[in-house]
Order: structure tokens, then C-alpha cells, then sequence
């Protein structure tokens, strides 16, 4: 490291930019628009090419209705993926860019699926969206059908194992 002279920056031997990166404002939000995202929700239903074996899609728009009423959630949109198989990574889906967009749009702090596997079938999908979620938009995912969640590290690992192993088992219910 060697500092060169007049009016340059240190030498780190790395590429240097002319200036620093300008750093990008979030808007602080008040105390009721913060309690009103931890209220709001987001519905996102994904049937997979087989979805006769699972519950369909009324199905798990009612259990996720069910599960938003009694954890207090004010439900604002429902967002469908239809025949789209679980190994697809979530960002290449329209229906889960299109809850990405309502939960902007509604300012809703949760994403609300039946099961965890809905976001993906593969672990490192589940897990990297669901961490996306959480850490860039502030923003929980909860599956109506475990109760699992990502309020958390440690949920946030929880979540990702349910995605990956409740698919081989779908009676599977870690809590009983």
C-alpha cells in the first residue's frame, strides 16, 4: 500500500473509481405506515404441472385466507402461478415478479404462501429468495401451512429446510 501523492486516494491494489458510489436514500417511514406493513400481506400461489395432487388453487387461497385472519393480516393481493413447476428459479416467474411489484406497490410487509416449497423446490432457490426478501425488502415470508417463517436467521434456515424436504412428503407437518 503506498499513498500517492497531491489529491489521489490510497493505493489498495484493487480498481479504483474517480468517486465513491452515491449512496441511495430510503424514505423513513412513520410509525402508523410501519405497523400498517407489519399487517399487510401478500398472497402467492404457485400450482405446480401436477397440481391435481395438491390442493389446487382455491385451496390454498383458502387456507392462506384462513391463516391471514387469524394472524391478524390484512390481505391486499392475490398472486398466481399457474403450471409452473417448483424447480423454476422464482425471479424467472411472471407471478412472483408480479407479487415482488404488489408487495411494493401495497407496501405490504409479508409474503403469505400454503407451503414453503410454493417459492421453490430446490433449497438454495427457497433459501435465496426468501433471504432477498427479508434483508433487501423487509418483507417476512410465512407459510399458512406449517406456520413456519423468516422473522430471523434461524427461521429464515428453518423456512429454507421446509421448502426443500416438504415436497417429498406432502402430508408432512413438522409440528405434530
Amino acid at each position: 500500500m503506498k499513498k500517492k501523492s497531491g489529491n489521489e486516494q490510497w493505493d489498495w491494489g484493487c480498481v479504483k473509481s474517480p468517486e465513491m458510489p452515491k449512496r441511495k436514500w430510503k424514505r423513513r417511514l412513520t410509525k402508523e405506515q410501519i405497523e400498517r406493513k407489519k399487517r399487510t400481506a401478500v398472497a402467492y400461489i404457485r400450482t405446480g404441472a401436477d397440481y391435481e395432487k395438491d390442493i389446487g388453487t382455491q385451496g390454498q387461497i383458502g387456507a392462506i385466507r384462513e391463516f391471514c385472519t387469524e394472524k391478524g393480516f390484512d390481505l391486499v393481493a392475490v398472486v398466481e402461478d399457474m403450471d409452473c413447476p417448483g424447480t423454476t428459479p422464482p425471479e424467472s416467474r411472471d407471478g412472483y415478479r408480479s407479487a415482488l411489484a404488489a408487495l411494493e406497490r401495497e407496501a405490504a410487509g409479508a409474503l403469505v404462501l400454503w407451503r414453503p416449497d410454493r417459492l421453490s423446490n430446490d433449497m438454495e432457490q427457497a433459501g435465496g429468495a426468501a433471504g432477498y426478501l427479508r434483508q433487501k425488502l423487509d418483507v417476512a415470508c410465512y407459510s399458512a401451512s406449517c406456520g413456519a417463517h423468516t422473522n430471523g436467521p434461524q427461521a429464515l434456515l428453518l423456512f429454507t429446510l421446509f421448502a426443500a424436504f416438504e415436497p417429498r412428503n406432502p402430508n408432512w407437518n413438522p409440528w405434530e
